[in-house]
């Protein structure tokens, strides 16, 4: 009670709102409100100057963000250099979209379990429209998933790209030696859900009065889409690294055409907290790992 107190008291004090702060934290203004009065009531002081249109700490409250701050170094500091010694770790909520999930993501979760095996993780994978909202309600701490998280209280850094294609099975790739825009619209497109950008795209890309009505089916899942794929329902617009087992085996192919697909980015996006650096120190361990793996920001299996 006390942290999340005191968490609220340094949103206040430091925006200088309770309006501002209640955003910040996805509260209402009452519960903000409520927040500092409790605080208020177990220290027996007034924190506030509440009296015109502005706020304004009180003696009381200037004394206390300075406590509030050191308070939430000591918390790091404290788990930092005391988890690491006692393996009580620090729980890591952390989402991760299936593409990434079934790429380059396990090794990395491995590597940083040997790094920092204090650090202990429950791991959502899930569609990256699922993910944001449970990043900007606080329900995970830290989202790898086709970034950027617009919204002001999240840090977004960038992880890598995927190359997009064409892709099909060899009976389906066969009908062209090279795909125009006709003949792609002319089949059944399998990609991702429709409120994502390569979606958006596509439908960008193959419109258009002179090509066929598209018949589009999408999913959030990249094994259900894949799978289908497999079983020749249609063309599937899929990242490449996500399906290089099956290029390799040939049981994919990848489609010529002019058509340029546009690369999609993946971000580590974490909520700003004063009292925990470990999801952005997760996010910069995953941003160090990629940086060997890609060749102009693209990941390649």
């Amino acid at each position: 009670m006390l942290q999340r107190n005191l968490d609220t008291f340094y949103w206040v004090a430091t925006l200088k709102s309770f309006r501002k702060a209640a955003e910040k934290l996805f509260l209402t203004q009452p519960a903000i409100s409520a927040r500092i009065a409790s605080l208020e009531e177990n220290l027996n002081v007034a924190l506030f100057d509440r009296e015109g249109r502005s706020i304004q700490l009180t003696p009381h409250g200037r004394k206390l963000l300075v406590y509030a701050e050191k308070f939430i170094r000591l918390e790091e500091a404290l788990l930092r250099d005391f988890g690491q010694q006692s393996g009580a770790g620090a729980a890591l909520r952390v989402g991760v979209s299936e593409t990434l999930a079934t790429t380059w993501f396990p090794e990395f979760l491995a590597r940083l379990s040997n790094e920092r095996p204090a650090v202990s993780m429950e791991i959502h994978v899930d569609a990256t429209s699922v993910l944001r909202e449970q990043l900007v309600q606080r329900e995970i701490d830290l989202a790898c998933l086709m970034g950027p998280v617009s919204d002001s209280s999240i840090c977004n850094l960038e992880l890598c790209q995927f190359e997009m294609a064409f892709v099909a099975v060899p009976k389906l790739s066969a009908l062209h030696k090279s795909w125009s825009c006709a003949a792609l619209a002319a089949q059944p497109l399998l990609t991702f859900a429709s409120n994502t950008r390569p979606h958006r795209e596509l439908l960008e890309l193959l419109s258009g009065p002179d090509l066929p009505a598209l018949k589009m089916t999408s999913a959030s899942s990249l094994s259900t889409l894949t799978k289908l794929v497999r079983e020749g329902v249609g063309l599937g617009v899929l990242p490449l690294a996500a399906v290089a087992g099956e290029i390799e085996s040939g049981s994919l192919c990848v489609l010529k055409t002019d058509l340029q697909l546009n690369a999609i980015g993946f971000t580590a996006s974490y909520a700003m907290s004063p009292f925990s650096s470990v999801p952005a120190d997760v996010a910069k361990a995953a941003q160090a790992f990629l940086k060997p793996k890609l060749i102009k920001k693209i990941y390649r299996k």
